[in-house]
């Protein structure tokens, strides 16, 4: 689960820690050991890895509003979590609000630690020894462009309907109301996009240009992969007992 831009950790390791790690988090049912892992385990390394402040807008910009939503449908208009009688407590209303939102934090922040944090000179060796191969490996490589054209395309987008007159402000619940506007602009664009990608990258080149850049073999240290490992599964086990 830990990972550092200045440590190597073997792409394998990577991997498999990873997938323990998320399906520890899906099993874990337990708010507090969800704060613990989240506090006491995942903030260091984003500190560690310089990925915190990426972490910190992904909470701030897509947790907490969803936590809010949670928080009013379940804590107030139903006031009791799902499969309870409505108004039989706002409480566990509230509750299974704050479990959600540690659920997605943790999911996310896993993802964030697991991607955000391979070095560059290492991505496509990454990639490789996950097995990806090929177009697969163009694609992978390519995605970790997209997010940036793709953010840009949506500023634009929002830009345009607030000189239309079609948004009010600028604040954050304003933007968050123009969401539902994104979706079909943003899905044409991507569509639109790989296909100009396909046609313009001479995939076989680059394939091979990638291949020589990343024949090299992968040094990580054992005890560091034996580190990443043992917290992965210890984190498994803890949220498997606690079923």
């Amino acid at each position: 689960m830990p990972y550092s831009t200045h440590i190597s950790v073997h792409p394998k390791v990577r991997g498999i820690s990873t997938i323990l790690a998320i399906i520890g988090t899906l099993f874990a049912n337990d708010i507090i050991i969800m704060l613990f892992a989240w506090l006491v385990l995942l903030i260091p390394l984003f500190t560690l890895t310089s990925t915190m402040r990426s972490h910190g807008r992904f909470v701030i910009k897509i947790v907490a509003p969803i936590f809010i939503i949670l928080l009013v449908v379940w804590g107030w208009l139903v006031g009791a979590p799902p499969g309870l009688q409505p108004g039989s407590s706002s409480v566990d209303g509230a509750r299974f609000a704050i479990f959600i939102s540690l659920r997605l934090i943790l999911l996310g922040g896993i993802f964030q630690l697991c991607f955000l944090s391979i070095p560059y000179d290492k991505l496509i060796n990454t990639f490789r020894q996950w097995g990806l191969k090929g177009n697969w490996l163009v694609v992978a490589a390519g995605a970790f462009t997209i997010w940036p054209e793709l953010k840009l395309r949506g500023e634009q987008i929002l830009d345009a309907r607030y000189a239309r007159g079609l948004t009010p402000d600028r604040k954050l619940f304003s933007r968050i109301q123009q969401f539902p506007f994104l979706l079909r602009p943003l899905l044409t664009w991507a569509i639109r996009s790989a296909n100009d990608r396909t046609q313009l990258w001479d995939q076989r080149r680059l394939i091979l240009k990638l291949g020589r850049r990343s024949s090299q073999k992968y040094h990580s240290s054992f005890f560091i992969n034996a580190y990443v490992l043992l917290i992965s599964i210890t984190w498994l086990i803890i949220n498997l007992l606690f079923i």
